[in-house]
């Protein structure tokens, strides 16, 4: 008897110790879904303060400090017979266990450099390399991204703009129809991102010869050298990893002077400008595009949807034919065919969604996106752009600390 009530207490002891450990593995997930959905949120609130043409205001959660407090008490009671008495014994088992949690967490609204970093400063094309891997659709990113189509001439100089906003209709539906032509031609595997790469070379003279000590410094720069006839004329040259283009001919197809040149234009636009070069020659050539993509602001792109909902709504828009008769590995398939009237659609009402879906309540009014696989890829794309533009350590200056 006495075997076994001492295998209760030893019992009861562990099971106590481990209550720690699995509070721990439930609390860890909750606050992670916690802070995504909270910046979800947030995220759809300045959507709707747009609507309402509002300042825009983010906040930061620089850290979450939980404090976990266990403690247990195990007790024993009863009798134990002595050898005079005959009795049986006689024991009670008290176990108590409390579980104390005190999380801090600490929020950091965006302001100066971070915002204007944030809100302010145009997207640039290295966001648009990195995100388009993560999107089925190259129609979405331009659509989102994109302020407007610059076309130039072949030397860069700008000939005409067509801008990405529905109340100027003609420029619209024609910046509609680029981005479908370049989706449908991505959907079909026929359009390239690529760095351009050429060799940079010139020519010198050195009237006593190359020395060793040159020869050096030319490798360490990261030069190839090399003599040319039997003269003291030398060669110095290097792999240059150029700018990016968008384009349905492999740049690796072109001479080297011209993949060159190519380059030397893209470099005279801004870091906010997307190459676009849909070459004659190449898939898609019957409609040929030769520009660039202006990327917008964040706080343009809230703009731009916020006036989607009602103010300045964006309309439906066919794609050319020349886009739909594109030949390619994928033919009839993608999802520049969807083509949506709305890039992102944000539902506005006076009575609030169903409890599942995400929502914030803004002036009097619920707001939502609407529950379609377009409409949750966007604001999934969205997502990804704040957290691109927001600083991975936000400084921790006049922090809002809420001590639950």
């Amino acid at each position: 008897m006495l075997s076994r009530l001492l295998l209760l207490l030893i019992l009861a002891s562990s099971l106590s110790g481990c209550m720690g450990p699995a509070a721990l593995n439930q609390a860890l997930p909750a606050y992670d879904e916690t802070v995504s959905q909270l910046q979800g949120q947030s995220l759809l609130l300045n959507i709707a303060r747009a609507r309402h043409h509002m300042a825009p205001h983010f906040t930061s959660t620089t850290s979450i400090a939980a404090t976990f407090n266990f403690e247990s008490s195990v007790g024993l009671t009863g009798n134990i017979p002595t050898s005079d008495k005959k009795s049986y014994a006689s024991a009670k088992l008290e176990l108590g266990t409390t579980i104390a949690e005190n999380p801090t967490i600490e929020l950091v609204p965006m302001r100066g450099e971070d915002f204007s970093n944030l809100m302010l400063s145009p997207l640039t094309d290295e966001k648009f390399r990195l995100i388009v891997n993560e999107s089925s659709s190259m129609d979405m990113l331009i659509r989102l991204m994109g302020k407007a189509f610059l076309f130039q001439d072949d030397s860069g100089a700008l000939v005409r703009t067509v801008r990405n906003q529905p109340n100027i209709p003609d420029e619209y539906a024609e910046y509609r129809r680029i981005a479908s032509h370049l989706s449908s031609l991505r959907a079909r595997n026929q359009l390239l991102l690529r760095q351009l790469t050429f060799v940079d070379s010139e020519n010198f003279w050195l009237s006593n010869g190359l020395t060793a000590d040159d020869a050096l410094k030319a490798r360490e720069a990261g030069y190839d050298y090399a003599r040319i006839d039997e003269t003291n004329e030398y060669r110095l040259s290097r792999t240059v990893i150029g700018n990016t283009v968008v384009t349905n001919v492999d740049p690796r197809s072109s001479s080297n002077e011209v993949r060159a040149a190519l380059n030397e234009v893209i470099a005279l636009t801004p870091n906010n400008y997307v190459d676009i070069n849909i070459r004659s020659q190449g898939p898609g050539g019957d409609y040929p595009l030769r520009g660039a993509i202006q990327l917008r602001s964040f706080n343009e792109v809230l703009g731009f949807i916020a006036r989607g909902i009602e103010e300045d709504p964006e309309f439906n828009v066919t794609a050319d034919s020349r886009s739909k008769d594109i030949q390619g590995t994928a033919p009839n398939t993608g999802h520049w065919q969807k083509n949506p009237e709305r890039i992102l659609t944000v539902i506005e009402s006076d009575e609030p969604p169903d409890a599942n879906i995400m929502q914030v309540r803004y002036k009097g009014l619920y707001y939502s996106v609407k529950q379609a696989p377009w409409d949750l890829d966007a604001f999934n794309t969205l997502y990804l752009l704040l957290q691109m533009s927001t600083q991975t350590t936000p400084k921790r200056s006049f922090p809002i600390t809420i001590s639950k």
